[in-house]
């Protein structure tokens, strides 16, 4: 499994963290496996002082600098009631680290900031986190092989997604094999989930594999298999493939244009007789799959390149759904914004949010090159930034700033000119401040009269340099 889906399984199980923690009376947290914060309840927030959404994404260290949490990360073993000092109080902790396939992705804390003379029950309160813990691992086991987007989280009003989304559901009830093209970040993974969720072979496994994550040389033991000494620093018991792990389900090859020429007719003979010989056997045993393949480059601009083969595009595209980019769809933009932003503005504890007309007429013109993707990323950066409940033109990143000022036609506020000249002098301000403090930031947000925390925004805002 790649960086970018044990990263997005980690996620899912902090979102859930919602509901399990936001209830304990003493702290929980949880982090990544570099120690940023991922969580912390509300009883956690309140015992450092701090706002969650202040918390969330710093290092734990940052808080807590004898904190336990980098040493259990990198041994990978949990500590059980570790005593601890933290302004003048006394306490117990624990951290159990989170992992997939062996590896550490993250760690769950709890911490008891009671008297220290109500620590006996501690063990019991241990126990029921260790019992939370194993019920996420069991969790992360079912994400990894399962799907867990449906066709109602795909939101989409323009006939473009409207018809990909009808295909999609038509294919999902007589699989075949299916090809999804489409730009990066307009949801093809989204789709094939939703696929395997509607699908008769919606009880069997979902299994994914990034063609491009994996490299050329590591491609086939991952999609075959290998037995017991197949290669140098194999498994001693051997490992089953992608394919086998997808018997009775689907398997979902993504980046599929990204698959070396070699590769691609060992990939047709699966197509003909769904046969696999694991690495290192002559033994072939017969699988029942179902194969979904997505890309965002034209497959038969490459095969005119002789980049890919023309019969496995053909037994690709059986079924052929293309997925149309966000710039193309103007009234699902707008239903995706309000959406994107209900929902990251509850992740982050922010209520009541909405965007400016004139931040909506800004969406509408840009062109998205990253698509849905960009647009997350986009208002999510944006609720960060702001400081209101509604989310303007200043709030959003600078990549914005040149449409603004290379568009003299464009639809801006008549004030926008005053807020420019404002801004830059705020950033003349707190450039002063900063070097005759020596750049040292408690000492500038003091003179400036703002919390150090406000003063960290102004910096990232404005891009202010420490030089």
């Amino acid at each position: 499994m790649n960086t970018q889906e044990k990263e997005h399984i980690l996620e899912i199980q902090t979102l859930k963290a919602h509901t399990l923690f936001d209830q304990f009376v003493n702290g929980v947290f949880i982090t990544d496996k570099h120690g940023i914060i991922r969580y912390l309840n509300e009883s956690y927030a309140k015992f450092l002082g701090v706002k969650r959404t202040t918390a969330i994404g710093r290092p734990l260290k940052e808080f807590v600098p004898k904190t336990r949490v980098p040493h259990i990360l990198k041994r990978g073993m949990p500590e059980v009631n570790w005593k601890y000092k933290y302004k003048n109080r006394e306490g117990v902790a624990t951290g159990i680290p989170l992992k997939i396939d062996g590896n550490v992705i993250g760690l769950v804390g709890q911490v008891n900031f009671d008297d220290i003379a109500e620590f006996k029950d501690l063990a019991t309160k241990m126990g029921i986190l260790k019992e939370k813990i194993k019920h996420f691992e069991r969790k992360m086991d079912h994400y990894l092989n399962d799907s867990y987007y449906t066709f109602d989280d795909i939101v989409g009003m323009d006939d473009q997604i409207i018809a990909a989304k009808r295909l999609a559901l038509a294919a999902s009830n007589h699989i075949s094999t299916i090809l999804v093209e489409g730009e990066s970040g307009t949801g093809k993974e989204m789709f094939a989930h939703a696929i395997h969720r509607s699908s008769l072979r919606s009880h069997g496994p979902f299994i994914r594999l990034n063609c491009a994550a994996i490299p050329s040389e590591l491609i086939e033991a991952e999609l075959f298999g290998y037995t017991k000494g197949a290669f140098t620093d194999a498994n001693l018991k051997g490992k089953p493939g992608k394919f086998e792990l997808a018997d009775k389900g689907i398997i979902f090859l993504d980046e599929i244009g990204e698959m070396p020429l070699p590769m691609q007719s060992k990939l047709l003979r699966v197509f003909d007789d769904k046969e696999i010989t694991r690495l290192g056997s002559i033994n072939a045993k017969k699988f029942d799959f179902a194969i979904i393949a997505a890309t965002n480059r034209n497959l038969m601009a490459m095969v005119e390149e002789n980049q890919f083969r023309l019969d496995l595009f053909h037994r690709l595209s059986t079924i052929y759904i293309t997925l149309p980019p966000l710039r193309e769809m103007k009234k699902t933009l707008s239903i995706l914004c309000d959406r994107i932003l209900e929902k990251k503005a509850r992740e982050m504890d922010k209520k009541d949010l909405s965007l400016s007309q004139e931040v909506r007429n800004l969406f509408y013109r840009y062109n998205w090159p990253g698509n849905v993707r960009e647009l997350s990323n986009t208002i999510e950066s944006a609720i960060n930034m702001s400081d209101g409940k509604i989310i303007t033109l200043d709030d959003l990143p600078r990549k914005f700033f040149s449409i603004l000022t290379s568009e003299p036609n464009a639809n801006i506020p008549q004030n926008r000119k005053l807020d420019s000249m404002l801004n830059e002098f705020q950033i003349k301000i707190i450039q002063e401040t900063l070097r005759s403090s020596n750049y040292n930031i408690s000492q500038t947000a003091k003179q400036l009269g703002i919390h150090r925390t406000w003063l960290h925004k102004k910096i990232k805002r404005y891009d202010i340099s420490f030089k």
